[in-house]
């Protein structure tokens, strides 16, 4: 349906993973993500900079893998899938600080007018926990950063 097909595998074999979602489980500390400075002279992520974010299984598809947002026709609402590309529309995100947890980040679009955070939901048809957005920062996802082979990622 609207808002489900898949991402198409290297091999028969494969997963290929479309939607960024939550796995259950008492101890899962997520899948480390790459964020991509959209400014390639830029050696750091600064706040509030556009950055890219790569799921990482960009081995596995035929495609780049990057994060960006798109209308899910059964939650009626924009939601995170890991099949954009670079430059695409709808895949550019802000890193920012929150005002109470200390070293805590939030993750806001970076191509909507006002504020727009990425916050977990559940999936009206899995029922699995997904990434989508909210215009409340009271309910957006916050992240802890934590290093990974040399690679700042995030934990979710």
């Amino acid at each position: 349906g609207i808002g489900r097909s898949g991402r198409s595998p290297t091999a028969p074999n494969l997963s290929c993973p479309l939607y960024a979602i939550e796995v259950p489980g008492e101890v899962n500390r997520g899948d480390p993500v790459k964020f991509v400075p959209v400014d390639e002279t830029q050696k750091q992520i600064h706040l509030s900079s556009d950055v890219q974010i790569d799921s990482g299984f960009s081995a596995y598809c035929r495609d780049d893998g990057l994060w960006r947002l798109t209308l899910d026709a059964y939650n009626r609402r924009l939601v995170v899938i890991a099949s954009g590309a670079f430059n695409a529309p709808r895949s550019l995100f802000k890193i920012e600080t929150t005002d109470g947890s200390l070293g805590a980040y939030r993750i806001t679009t970076a191509e909507q007018e006002g504020s727009s955070y990425l916050t977990l939901f559940l999936d009206r048809l899995s029922r699995l926990t997904m990434l989508g957005l909210t215009d409340d920062p009271s309910k957006a996802l916050l992240i802890v950063f934590a290093k990974y082979n040399k690679d700042v990622v995030a934990t979710i």
